[in-house]
């Protein structure tokens, strides 16, 4: 029953997120041919396709909506924010990559790292989203956790296998279709599809980490916070001696590090 309920909230979820798209892409058409100006016409379509899908999603979950404010849970989810912003913030200057290519390499650099990373980190990240939407519940409620832990072991080798090829495909197209200006390297893609496959496993731990509570969101943002320093310090030395080539090994170690770290964390697993 409970893999039914899986399956058929992913469902929904998906069909939220398409529907979004859609409305998104109708609205831009519409606005687009009047006057106003393009960034406009895509701000307000965005705007407008979020509000309607999240009051169409408020109807669907409505049943689980209460007007009774509860402290003793206000006061947990407080808590819980306090260790867990740390580490989105941890998360939002991962992007300081960037800005040490075009320190120690070129502007032209960045758009080739870009044509590299947008079509292998952000598909993993979305894939990723869509389980997690189940997948974090379901591990919040889980009494054993520690199951959970190595079913994601077990299911690794699997994910590379099948990550690893479809991103280097996606990078394949995305330089067919907009990157006819950059040489296609097959060792760059093979290393950032490994990259992106790193980070769904990082992803997964951390995620499992944060459903204990709030001791989770704590080693959940230490890890976030280590990514971000192995990321920095690998950059600083790898990008002035390979190029293009050290950010992608460093995002791999980057994703490793904190994940080999939280898996080593017998004592923290161990109290689940």
């Amino acid at each position: 029953m409970n893999a039914l309920r899986v399956l058929f909230s992913m469902k929904a979820y998906a069909l939220s997120t398409a529907a979004q798209s859609v409305v998104c892409l109708a609205l831009f058409l519409a606005l687009v041919t009047s006057d106003m100006k393009s960034w406009q016409s895509a701000a307000y379509a965005l705007s407008a396709s979020n509000l309607i899908v999240s009051l169409i999603v408020l109807l669907y979950v409505r049943a689980h909506v209460t007007r009774q404010f509860d402290w003793y849970w206000a006061r947990k989810i407080m808590r819980y924010s306090f260790f867990a912003v740390p580490g989105l913030i941890a998360v939002a200057f991962m992007g300081l990559d960037r800005i040490l290519i075009n320190i120690f390499m070129t502007t032209a650099a960045v758009g080739l790292y870009n044509a590299y990373f947008l079509p292998s980190i952000p598909i993993a990240l979305t894939l990723w989203g869509i389980v997690n939407t189940t997948f974090f519940p379901y591990a919040s409620r889980s009494n054993d956790k520690l199951a959970l832990l190595l079913k994601i072991n077990k299911v690794t080798p699997y994910l590379a296998v099948v990550l690893v090829p479809l991103i280097v495909c996606a990078e394949v197209i995305a330089f067919v279709l907009y990157g006819h200006q950059y040489a296609f390297r097959l060792q760059l893609s093979f290393f950032f599809a490994l990259a992106a496959t790193v980070y769904v496993v990082f992803l997964s731990y951390t995620w499992l980490a944060a459903s204990v509570g709030a001791r989770g969101a704590k080693m959940s943002t230490v890890c976030n916070v280590l990514a971000l320093l192995v990321l920095i310090c690998l950059d600083v030395v790898l990008i002035p001696r390979i190029g293009i080539l050290g950010t992608a090994i460093t995002l791999i170690f980057s994703y490793l590090v904190p994940t080999v770290f939280l898996y080593s964390r017998k004592q923290f697993w161990a109290r689940i």
